[in-house]
């Protein structure tokens, strides 16, 4: 039985009945399992997280309660991408 699920951009091919449904699965197994997500969709990571790490060219630039992270990131290179300046 494992403690970890991998989702790796689980809903970039989904509508938005899809992606609904895969979210609720998150929200349903979180309390049984620890869930990492893989996503350029800053919307979903927004919804579906307790933490965020924002990575940049496979670096850690961030790692932070998600909440934290969107409305006031520590790192300007965070703040950029979460805003839509590049990415």
């Amino acid at each position: 039985k494992p403690q970890v699920i991998l989702m790796d951009e689980p809903c970039s091919a989904l509508d938005v009945e899809g992606t609904r449904a895969i979210e609720e699965l998150m929200f349903e197994l979180r309390g049984t399992y620890t869930i990492l997500i893989v996503t350029h969709n800053m919307a979903q990571a927004r919804r579906a997280s307790d933490e965020c790490i924002f990575m940049l060219m496979g670096e850690l630039i961030e790692h932070s309660r998600t909440e934290d992270l969107f409305l006031s990131p520590r790192n300007p290179k965070t703040a950029e991408y979460i805003e839509g300046r590049y990415g």
